[in-house]
């Protein structure tokens, strides 16, 4: 048996054919290395969509409000049913109550050398949606003043377009914190003057924001009327552009940072894109998969003339298959292992480009490219059986 073995092998192995089995075998690599990085492509276009990491990476803070217009002025804050629908939303996470102060407030200065005087209107929310939670953000009544977070675009302002056009000192964030002023608090039940400080800055609210404890205290204390409905909301969201979200919200007449959302309708044909994309890819892999089954058919065939000569001398059918298969599988399976070997380095090369520009993707191939690549060498296992059974069969032993 052994002695047989090796003389099929030097038929095998003679140089007639040669030309077709190396082109049979670049075929297969480049078959195999086609389908495995359409795989791959559709894999990371699907987490560069709906990614943990990308979606964590993308959180926004979206401030709504009701679209006004000439048929709604004076309509009301938001709905208790609308903001229950909003919440349900799966892009939306979390939705932050904007609460208004309602009464009238003012700050001015507490020094004659620093002349400032302006009527203010505050608001507050919770901290889970503050970008910078100061180190004392909290009050009482006790307390020797009122911390204030305030815009960032506020100090710009001022520092860029208001004290060059009136020449007045610049300010830096750090002497902001450290100016006292008085707040005037007045409603219908009386006034009062209050001690306030700038306690950080945001980036992210474009309001003069209060702790929730002096809101409280101040609404309860000055304001008067019957409840009302929050007239602003802060949700936070993984995917400002959803088409979902902005379609909610423009149903309900209500509106956020258009800057943030206005790339909604381009998503939407994004996500068109993505599905051809994805089609492509499957018929990719259809193309890929007939390539495959030809080039080894291929491979086989180039041997066909040995096929024909070792079964004249006198081997069995099934002594061919098994030796065909053991010549001609094993080397299959490695090209898949190196084609695979191929996409791994490719998946990390863009992994490290897309990581420059602040894009997740994974470092490391997906699990649905180790499962094409397990199913294409059982693919190939199928078809080098068919393939060898149907060449052995059409050469019967004389």
């Amino acid at each position: 048996m052994q002695a047989l073995h090796l003389l099929m092998g030097k038929i095998l192995h003679s140089r007639k054919g040669r030309l077709r089995a190396w082109m049979g075998t670049l075929g297969l690599g480049i078959a195999s290395l086609l389908l495995l990085v359409a795989v791959q492509m559709q894999a990371d276009f699907s987490e560069l969509l709906e990614g943990k990491q990308n979606k964590e990476t993308n959180t926004q803070y979206l401030v709504i409000n009701r679209q006004l217009n000439n048929n709604n002025l004076n309509a009301g804050g938001l709905r208790e049913e609308e903001l229950d629908a909003l919440k349900k939303l799966p892009e939306v996470s979390a939705v932050g109550i904007m609460q208004p102060g309602y009464f009238k407030a003012s700050l001015s200065s507490t020094s004659d050398r620093f002349p400032f005087y302006t009527d203010v209107s505050f608001e507050t929310v919770s901290s889970d949606f503050l970008d910078e939670i100061p180190e004392h953000w909290t009050w009482q009544e006790k307390d020797d003043y009122v911390p204030i977070i305030i815009p960032s675009l506020y100090l710009d302002l001022y520092n860029f377009q208001f004290a060059l056009a009136q020449q007045l000192p610049q300010l830096t964030p750090e002497v902001v914190k450290m100016i006292f002023f008085n707040i005037r608090i007045q409603g219908p039940k009386g006034e009062v003057v209050l001690k306030g400080k700038v306690a950080g800055f945001s980036d992210r609210i474009q309001s003069m924001l209060v702790p929730q404890e002096f809101m409280q205290w101040c609404n309860a204390r000055f304001a008067q009327g019957e409840k009302r409905n929050p007239s602003r909301i802060l949700i936070k969201t993984k995917d400002a552009t959803s088409p979902v979200l902005n379609q909610f919200l423009e149903k309900n007449q209500l509106q956020a940072d258009k800057e943030k959302t206005r790339f909604s309708k381009y998503r939407e044909i994004v996500n068109w894109i993505a599905g051809i994309s994805g089609l492509s890819g499957l018929l990719m892999l259809v193309f890929a998969a007939l390539v495959l089954s030809l080039f080894i058919q291929l491979n086989i065939v180039s041997k066909q003339d040995e096929i024909r000569l070792l079964i004249q001398l006198g081997a069995s059918p099934q002594q061919m298959i098994g030796f065909l298969m053991k010549k001609f599988f094993p080397p299959n399976a490695i090209i898949v292992l190196i084609a695979l070997g191929l996409v791994a380095i490719l998946q990390y090369l863009l992994f490290g480009w897309l990581q420059k520009k602040t894009i997740g993707v994974s470092a490391w191939i997906s699990p649905l490219t180790l499962i094409a690549a397990l199913l294409l060498i059982l693919l190939m296992g199928v078809i080098n059986r068919i393939a060898i059974g149907k060449s052995v069969k059409q050469n019967p032993t004389r």
